[in-house]
């Protein structure tokens, strides 16, 4: 398998050795509230800013521009300041 995975927010005992350093897994993603399927990004959450702004889409899935801080979120949702 030549599967690499990078700029994700893994569950740390999922972690296993084709994640790269660019993957954050040893701390909680920062959701605004899963329990009720809301995913964006807390204002505490690692995931912001520490996306790759070569490779992270233009626009996240509702249509922000990204990167909307000092770099593209990780995940599919760019919080907005």
């Amino acid at each position: 398998n030549n599967t690499t995975f990078v700029h994700n927010i893994i569950d740390p005992t999922n972690a296993i050795e084709m994640y790269d350093e660019t993957n954050i897994t040893d701390m909680a993603p920062g959701f605004t509230d899963a329990n009720n399927d809301i995913y964006t990004l807390s204002d505490t959450s690692p995931a912001l800013n520490a996306g790759d702004i070569l490779t992270a889409p233009d626009v996240d899935l509702v249509g922000t521009t990204r990167p909307a801080g000092d770099g593209p979120d990780i995940g599919c949702y760019e919080r907005a300041p």
